[in-house]
């Protein structure tokens, strides 16, 4: 079904086209809430009409104070110099936002007239304060390579320092190790939210910062740094095209529009694919070539995160309207050059949603490219996969369950050159974005003009890759199942047992919600979506079945018997279990929550407490989006961790009972107390 509309879509798409959209924007220093992004929007808007869209510009406050649902709108902020001078025991610039506009760090403050000067002092026992206490950091810059932003709070707002300078460059290996990119310079950024003390602050390369250590181990560094910069109530933008469907429901399409210049692929080829698709889709419409949707689409170009929240919540009777979305983020990457590949990131489990899988369909309906000899199959010609939720984008707003608009995400993931001075147009692939617009174009139409026959097609693809999905678990457990009791580790060979079971309903339930969110797209198959929910429970319950007569055989062959003090050993809980079995969590705003300018609110002990788990257990800490979504007032705090455990393959329940009493205490949430 979705081959023969990308058929159709591929004689119209352009790569000329997208690529043109990706070398014009790449012009624009596009920082959130700035001239530049504006100028960027205004670009985008243009295009937009000359496709026959019905656009507009949707401008909202970018004052710093002004809070869309639970998320601080930043202050309009434009630089016009930035320049880090190295005055002794050689002179040189070290730094110069005008040509590399990447090496200011985004946000600075401005210096007095006549710049800055001052000593540079170089961190190098980590980020922490307290491996500083005999070093005077009044008037003097501060090279790092930890946290900058947690150097800029004590160094400079406590010990008096100029500002921060930063060599650090994150490493994704194996496509990325620091010296991989030892020339480029990382995209970084203060963010302010009270009343901190606006410093200036500076990029170098991983050379450029190791050779600045070398010469400072040797040599008394003398530094000058001028900025022109400036802070004042402005807006941001969302530019909004509209392709008008036959009804007042909507599917969307959100692509980033902000980040410093370059960035082309971060994320100019994410607002060129868009751009593109809505011509082509508005074109093949107009000509009769597909017809007037049922639903409108919608394509949003936005501030990241920023904008999308202030959409959201100033367009709240749209989102029921809103059946589905797609996201764009990193679609351009030339593959050999980046180390990527083309990744269709699914949807979180608590948002029970249909997308996910037309977002597969549609990429593998575009994968098909190339024919065998024999002309039966054809084979793609790029990385292409299919991966979990991870957030970090526009996506995850769109995906909470108190937004419920099913977004998945098509992005290239790891990229070699992400958030740096070398994500430029030479790192494009014009054919990559054609790719990626055809998936966007074929999954967007594809749900806008959704009805019954759809509707039961996408079921029967659902259920089709669910027993799969099934399949391979029984015998992933399986395999593990028989690599413990050969290790007579019988604890974990019943644990493994009863597990599963548990882990396959997990999965039901989650599939249920797909199924049901089908009548989005057609209220009038009642009977058809739950004989369909009937079939997979039938299913599941034979499977289980089957599990456990094989796992019984396997333990009977190994002579071993199930007597109570093995039964005893696997209803061990641990005290924080216990203790969110009478937690009974509950959000009170729309949309993910981030801690970020949220810590200093706290006390001092839960403070601490954070700051030791970020060094511990970061990981783990990272899991509070998962606890905010699964959060819906009726589950406690224990049936939470267990679904975040079968989601993401672990949780730590000493961090996620922490983390609620956090949220709580930030009046985030509310946590009753429920009865033993």
């Amino acid at each position: 079904m979705l081959t023969q509309l990308v058929d159709i879509l591929k004689v119209e798409t352009s790569k000329e086209r997208s690529f043109d959209h990706v070398l014009e924007i790449t012009q624009h220093h596009r920082i959130q809430s700035s001239p530049g992004h504006r100028a960027a929007a205004n670009y985008a808007k243009e295009q937009l009409e000359k496709a026959n869209l019905k656009t507009e510009i949707l401008r909202y406050k970018g004052d710093g104070k002004t809070q869309y649902w639970e998320y601080p709108m930043p202050q309009e902020w434009v630089a016009s110099k930035g320049i880090l001078k190295m005055l002794e025991p050689d002179e040189r610039v070290l730094a110069d936002f005008e040509a590399i506009p990447i090496s200011l760090i985004q946000r600075s403050g401005a210096t007095p007239k006549g710049g800055l000067k001052g000593e540079l002092v170089v961190l190098d026992k980590g980020d922490e304060e307290e491996n500083y206490k005999d070093i005077d950091f009044n008037n003097k810059f501060v090279l790092t390579s930890g946290d900058y932003d947690k150097v800029r709070s004590w160094a400079v707002e406590k010990l008096g320092a100029h500002g921060v300078i930063t060599d650090r460059m994150s490493e994704f290996l194996p496509v990325r190790h620091r010296y991989d990119v030892g020339d480029a310079i990382t995209y970084t950024s203060f963010w302010w939210y009270r009343d901190e003390k606006k410093c200036v602050g500076f990029v170098l390369s991983p050379k450029a910062g190791d050779a600045l250590r070398k010469k400072a181990s040797e040599k008394t560094i003398i530094l000058h740094a001028e900025v022109d910069a400036k802070f004042y109530d402005g807006e941001i933008e969302v530019v909004s095209g509209l392709i008008e469907g036959k009804t007042d429901e909507e599917v969307l399409v959100v692509a980033h529009l902000c980040h410093p210049k370059p960035s082309a692929n971060d994320n100019a080829s994410g607002c060129a694919v868009a751009l593109e698709s809505a011509r082509v889709l508005q074109k093949l419409i107009s000509d009769n070539k597909l017809n007037k949707p049922k639903r409108s689409i919608r394509f949003l170009l936005l501030p990241e995160m920023s904008g999308t929240y202030a959409y959201l919540a100033n367009n709240e009777s749209r989102i029921d309207k809103t059946v589905a979305a797609l996201n764009l983020d990193m679609v351009g990457e030339n593959q050999e050059l980046c180390g990527s590949s083309l990744i269709a990131e699914q949807l979180p489990h608590a948002s029970e949603h249909f997308a996910g899988i037309v977002s597969e369909l549609a990429m593998l309906a575009v994968a098909k490219e190339v024919p065998n000899l024999a002309n039966t199959s054809k084979y793609p010609l790029f990385r292409h996969t299919v991966g979990d939720f991870s957030g970090g984008s526009d996506h995850y707003i769109l995906s909470d369950p108190t937004v419920n608009i099913g977004c998945p995400m098509l992005i290239q993931w790891p990229d070699k050159f992400y958030h740096t001075s070398f994500d430029t147009v030479d790192k494009v692939d014009p054919k990559m974005l054609e790719r990626v617009s055809n998936i966007t174009s074929a999954y967007t139409y594809f749900i806008a003009n959704a009805d019954n026959h759809e509707v039961i097609w996408l079921a029967r693809e659902m259920s089709a890759k669910f027993k799969k999905l099934i399949a391979d678990s029984i015998n992933k457990n399986l395999a593990k199942g028989i690599n413990a009791i050969e290790e007579k580790e019988w604890k974990k060979a019943l644990e493994i047992r009863d597990n599963t079971a548990s882990y396959l309903r997990y999965l039901l339930d989650v599939e249920n919600g797909k199924i049901s969110s089908l009548k989005k797209l057609s209220a009038n198959l009642d009977e058809f979506l739950t004989d369909s929910k009937e079939e997979l429970q039938e299913f599941i319950v034979t499977e289980l079945n089957r599990f456990a007569k094989t796992y019984e055989t396997m333990l009977s062959i190994s002579s071993f018997m199930i007597d109570s003090s093995a039964k005893a050993q696997r209803i061990q809980t641990d005290n924080f279990i216990r203790e969110a079995r009478n937690m009974l969590p509950t959000r009170l705003s729309r949309g993910p929550i981030s801690l970020r300018g949220r810590l200093e609110d706290l006390s001092d002990e839960t403070r601490a407490r954070y700051h030791q788990l970020e060094k511990e257990k970061a990981s783990e800490l990272r899991k509070l989006t998962y606890l905010l979504y699964w959060m819906d007032g009726k589950r406690s705090l224990a049936t939470i961790i267990e679904k975040i455990a079968f989601e993401t393959g672990s949780s730590d329940s000493e961090v996620l009972v922490f983390l609620t009493k956090l949220l709580k205490e930030l009046k985030l949430i509310d946590v009753k107390e429920l009865e033993n």
